[in-house]
């Protein structure tokens, strides 16, 4: 089996009593769900998805942006931000 794992920074917040994972880099692949969890399961799903359509089509895949300069621009007080890695080969 070919592993294809990729991994990009997620900034999760709260909106509207709903939970927001939005990808700087995949802007696409952003989830809002009413669940955390839901969210988070969703969001490893949309980033994916996002990555096999941008393959597909020939088009180029950034490259994640680091972790710490993403934590540095978004993460404040109820906002969490995070790596969200997910197995291409599952899609």
């Amino acid at each position: 089996m070919d592993y294809h794992i990729v991994s990009y920074p997620a900034v999760i917040s709260e909106e509207a009593g709903k939970t927001k994972v939005h990808f700087p880099d995949l802007p696409d692949a952003d989830v809002l769900d009413d669940n955390k969890w839901n969210a988070l399961m969703r969001a490893e799903i949309g980033l994916a998805l996002t990555v096999i359509d941008l393959e597909s089509h020939h088009e180029e895949v950034p490259q994640p942006t680091d972790l710490e300069k993403v934590i540095e621009e978004f993460q404040t007080d109820g906002v969490q931000v995070q790596a969200i890695t997910t197995d291409l080969d599952e899609y």
